[in-house]
């Protein structure tokens, strides 16, 4: 069986942060999921739980609870993976679904509820939020739960980022709704231990009307290795970040022809503005800027 989580705050209701679960029948089973993966929720106005995603089977909860260790970390977080890299595309050539570089204009994107076996959490990797997925088969994304739609219509590439703990093979489907449009697909090798980038030019989903994209979905394909990951120390894990839309119609990055040299000491956004003097970028948000008449990445 596969069920969603939800904890709900009130007084206004925040309803859309969700954590999927695989329950295995005939055994309890124990999840000791993070609060980060509820960035919505307001924890200190903790209403009310809900469950979803089962097929009518009865199911038996019990000790549910929130808790701390001593050390105030959080469980499952992973210590080994670093920061997917940062994008390099300006701002206004992007339409962002879930990315910290970028303003997300799906405000309430969600993991859609297709019963499937994944396990799916936000944590932080080296400070930024991706997506961690175990027991990986496939994994759906929503614009939101209400069917809302947006127009990329002006993009001509689709970008993610994917780290694996294995190597895989991923069918990436970018999908249309009302009507559905979900048989167009791209398949991405992931080689282990790194972040693969893709830019995929959305010329590639011919069938996809990308006035009205809807979800995305994830299919693993990779070859079974069920007695490999039933003998590794960790469980296999897939991790997603910076999912978003872009076009290289002008400058993508605004920065190429700021007046700018060795000697300058002054500090430049992705657009070309004058930030501050010096050479530090201590204090500054994360992102691209030019130090020095170089492109530099915090």
């Amino acid at each position: 069986m596969d069920i969603n989580i939800y904890p709900i705050s009130l007084d206004p209701v925040s309803d859309k942060d969700l954590v999927g679960r695989h329950v295995t029948a005939g055994r309890w089973n124990s999840f000791d999921i993070a609060v980060s993966n509820f960035p919505n929720t307001v924890f200190s106005k903790l209403g009310q739980f809900k469950f979803d995603g089962g097929t009518g089977q009865t199911l038996y909860i019990d000790n549910l609870y929130l808790w701390k260790n001593d050390k105030q970390t959080e469980p499952d977080e992973p210590t080994a993976i670093p920061a997917a890299p940062t994008p390099m595309h300006a701002f206004d050539r992007v339409t962002s679904f879930f990315s910290d570089h970028y303003a997300n204009v799906a405000s309430g994107w969600v993991v859609g509820s297709w019963n499937q076996a994944t396990n799916h959490e936000i944590v932080q990797c080296s400070g930024d939020n991706a997506y961690r997925l175990t027991n990986f088969n496939y994994i759906g994304f929503q614009m939101s739960k209400y069917d809302e739609i947006v127009n990329v219509n002006d993009k001509k590439y689709l970008h993610i980022d994917i780290y694996s703990t294995e190597n895989a093979v991923i069918d990436f489907y970018p999908i249309s709704i009302n009507p559905t449009c979900d048989s167009d697909r791209k398949q991405l090798n992931v080689e282990a231990g790194r972040w693969n980038s893709y830019n995929i030019a959305m010329s590639e989903f011919p069938n996809v009307d990308f006035t009205r994209l809807g979800q995305f979905k994830l299919f693993n394909v990779s070859p079974a290795t069920a007695d490999v990951q039933v003998q590794a120390a960790t469980e296999p894990a897939v991790y997603l970040d910076n999912i978003y839309a872009w076009t290289d119609s002008g400058a993508t990055t605004g920065i190429e022809d700021i007046d700018s040299d060795a000697g300058d000491c002054r500090i430049y956004d992705v657009y070309g503005r004058y930030v501050r003097d010096g050479h530090s970028l201590e204090g500054l948000p994360r992102g691209i800027y030019v130090v020095g008449g170089r492109k530099v990445s915090k």
